[in-house]
């Protein structure tokens, strides 16, 4: 309350739900992870006005975020030829959605995770196994699909839901199960980070 009382923006993860009742008293907003409908896209970009970047590196950052999130995930690292297919997908998902390096183009609706792993999916010829790349591709999209298409999806399955308003976020974690609970919390990070990273 200090803080607040100074105009510092305050963000909070909330394991236990204790600080929902302190953000309805000061006008702030929480952001209750694993209820439903709460979605957080991993591939949202910052808007042109909002960055503090030089306006080219947005989706470069955005990916390198993905690869991490696609990290945590599979509670490891992707090997290499998957990791090398990540990349060119989420590229691929990019460009598909009409968005570049320009940051005119960072208002345009972003894609999703489902869309990436869609990418990979949709290999050249799903027959020919001599495609390493296209095969490694094919393999991490069956990996990832528990968070695009099936027991884990509600995390991911549609646009950022919640935007953080106010002097005080809370990201509460207490309703994420414990297989989503890594991910969501680093989703949360990264908003924070990029809040700070755009003053």
């Amino acid at each position: 309350l200090r803080s607040l009382f100074e105009g510092v923006r305050v963000a909070v993860i909330d394991p236990e739900d204790e600080y929902p009742a302190l953000a309805d008293a000061v006008g702030g907003t929480t952001i209750r992870l694993g209820m439903p409908g709460v979605r957080v896209n991993p591939l949202d970009l910052p808007t042109a006005a909002s960055t503090r970047a030089s306006g080219t590196d947005a989706v470069t950052r955005r990916a390198l975020f993905v690869h991490t999130l696609v990290a945590v995930l599979l509670g490891q690292p992707p090997a290499p030829e998957e990791a090398a297919a990540l990349d060119t997908a989420i590229a691929a998902t990019y460009a598909r959605a009409g968005i570049t390096d320009d940051p005119a183009t960072w208002g345009r609706p972003a894609p999703l995770l489902a869309d990436v792993v869609a990418c990979l999916e949709s290999a050249t010829d799903p027959t020919d196994q001599t495609n390493t790349a296209d095969a490694a591709g094919r393999t991490l999209a069956v990996r990832l699909r528990p968070w695009t298409h099936g027991s884990f999806k509600g995390l991911f399955d549609g646009p950022t839901t919640t935007t953080p308003g106010g002097r005080l976020t809370v990201w509460s974690v207490r309703h994420l199960p414990d297989e989503l609970r890594a991910a969501g919390i680093l989703l949360a990070l990264d908003a924070i980070w990029r809040d700070v990273d755009t003053d």
